[in-house]
């Protein structure tokens, strides 16, 4: 084998590994809170510059905030939104749900997606965000 293919299969099985293991943290991370799950409310306090995506799709990190006990604990979540309306966020309360074991371990639920991923039914009030973010 060449020099050139050695390397490549080098630096595709660590790319291969590092997706692998992402996914498998995410999926212990999951069921670490579906096991020790928590509801309440999150505010959506700030965001990013957003960054076009391309097809009128804009990326844009969002930073929340919920309180645990009387700390306030905050964390950012990625979105893509259809079109650039990421400020109508600022202000406004969606569900959280966190592991009452680590409360700095969370998931925001805004659209259907999510809800799903834990066996939790979206509230109608919501399902209008299914069509603004991808």
């Amino acid at each position: 084998m060449s020099k050139k293919l050695i390397i490549g299969i080098i630096i595709g099985t660590a790319i291969v590994g590092c997706i692998i293991w992402d996914t498998m943290r995410k999926v212990e991370r999951d069921d670490r809170i579906k096991s020790n799950l928590i509801k309440s409310t999150a505010k959506i306090i700030s965001h990013d510059i957003p960054k076009s995506s391309g097809g009128g799709k804009y990326s844009v990190w969002i930073e929340y905030e919920y309180l645990v006990d009387g700390k306030t604990i905050a964390h950012k979540k990625k979105y893509h939104f259809k079109v650039d309306q990421q400020n109508y966020f600022v202000g406004k309360t969606f569900p959280v749900i966190y592991n009452k074991i680590d409360s700095d371990d969370s998931r925001l639920l805004i659209i259907a997606s999510e809800y799903e991923e834990f066996d939790l039914v979206q509230p109608d009030s919501l399902k209008m965000y299914n069509d603004i973010i991808i």
